[in-house]
């Protein structure tokens, strides 16, 4: 930032940009828009942070048991 002299825009997840740009563009307030992915530390919390819905994915590598 010291040799620009502006701060820098960070794009990546779990940064809300690209939630908030797909809001703008296409006009749908951020609470109706689901955020899917299958990481909870990238795609799940880029939703959070934008306070979208959330939709988690579950690889085939992932097992549940009751036991």
């Amino acid at each position: 930032a010291d040799a620009t002299e502006r701060m820098p825009k960070f794009l990546g997840k779990p940064e809300r940009v690209m939630v908030d740009a797909v809001s703008e563009k296409w006009g749908v307030p951020v609470e109706r828009i689901a955020t899917v992915g299958d990481r909870l530390y990238t795609d799940i919390q880029v939703g959070i942070n934008a306070g979208s819905k959330t939709i988690c994915v579950l690889k085939n590598a992932v097992l549940f048991s009751n036991n």
